[in-house]
């Protein structure tokens, strides 16, 4: 998968790979656009590690909470 390279995305990808969500990722020096290349982590039966995924935020809903508001995933053993 490539995305646009930031320095938020990158730190986020960082965060995924410490995690075990990822196998890995680079960071391309293309021209116009720097992008990141993300290589996605399955499982011995080909199921992606990454599910029930939600997209809360969106650009024409912009939700904010406190960290004490935000709920628990998988009864505080998900991320």
């Amino acid at each position: 998968m490539l995305v646009p390279r930031s320095k938020v995305k990158v730190a986020i990808a960082q965060i995924l790979l410490d995690e075990g969500f990822i196998q890995g990722y680079e960071v391309t020096d293309e021209r116009p656009q720097p992008n990141i290349r993300v290589w996605l982590k399955y499982d011995e039966k080909r199921k992606p590690i990454l599910t029930n995924l939600k997209r809360v935020s969106k650009p024409g809903r912009r939700v904010y909470k406190g960290r004490r508001e935000l709920p628990w995933v998988l009864s505080g053993m998900g991320l």
